[in-house]
């Protein structure tokens, strides 16, 4: 009986801890260039999410990208990429559709912003920190501004993608 309480125990104590909210975790931001919004991504993803999991590859990352699509067709990017004991997590940035439609376009409802993604980084286990999360995501963000794009420490509230993209 003593078994089967320590096991549950430690099983709870592992859910618990792989939350991954360790105090390593890192964010960026990053926004998207015109010219590489209007380039041709492989069918079911952007090219910032192709871009991204080629380079998380590259970091021994195993990426999974999908994708999320309203009725209006507007379409919520995703990425997962994980090593054994780090994630990498990335999606546009949700915007609430209250946003100024002077700067982001008028949208009646929350949406995804086209051209801002976050990219978060944490260890899955945080009791495992093999590899540091901030030297991975420094090392990306050192990466994804030599492929083109800006990346920020930083939201900003709409990228101009997210005007272009609104619906009058």
């Amino acid at each position: 009986m003593r078994r089967w309480k320590f096991a549950a125990s430690l099983l709870c104590c592992l859910a618990i801890a792989s939350c991954g909210n360790s105090q390593d975790a890192a964010t960026i931001y990053v926004l998207i260039p015109v010219s590489k919004a209007t380039s041709v991504p492989t069918a079911g993803t952007s090219r910032f999410t192709e871009d991204l999991a080629a380079i998380s590859k590259r970091h021994g990352l195993i990426p999974n990208p999908g994708k999320s699509t309203d009725d209006k067709g507007l379409t919520f990017y995703v990425l997962e990429a994980k090593q054994r004991w780090v994630r990498l997590w990335s999606t546009n940035m949700p915007l609430s559709g209250q946003e100024d439609p002077a700067l982001c376009g008028r949208y009646s409802e929350g949406h995804p912003d086209p051209g801002q993604y976050i990219v978060t980084i944490d260890h899955v286990l945080p009791l495992m920190e093999t590899q540091r999360p901030r030297e991975l995501i420094s090392e990306i963000s050192k990466e994804l501004k030599m492929a083109g794009y800006d990346v920020r420490q930083s939201p900003i509230v709409c990228s101009p993608l997210s005007k272009g993209e609104a619906k009058l």
